[in-house]
């Protein structure tokens, strides 16, 4: 396993395999690609309804599994299972644990 520090004010991630493949390998990918010119035109944090979209852009038929978007200054993540982007599940944070919410609205 590689771990991946942050080089700027966002971090964007996919779960690709690169087995045994340099750090750098990732930022081919054309998911990665997508989602970091979107973050890049936001460095003080992208808005979480334009976030989603990203994520809906990003996401891949017949692949595409879960998407999470993480708001670090709020405590919250989204997480939208089998490509609903409609109905996302909100969980919030109280410092120790995430919680189960309602889907967002």
């Amino acid at each position: 396993m590689i771990v991946l520090y942050k080089m700027g004010t966002w971090q964007a991630a996919t779960n690709f395999i690169e087995y045994n493949a340099p750090a750098t390998a990732f930022t081919k990918d054309t998911r990665y690609h997508f989602v970091s010119q979107a973050l890049s035109k936001y460095p003080n944090g992208i808005p979480e309804t334009l976030g989603m979209q990203t994520l809906s852009g990003a996401s891949v038929a017949n692949s595409t599994q879960f998407s999470v978007f993480y708001n670090l200054s709020k405590k919250k993540m989204n997480v939208v299972f089998g490509r609903n982007y409609s109905k996302p599940y909100s969980f919030n944070s109280d410092g120790s644990a995430f919680a189960m919410a309602t889907p967002a609205e």
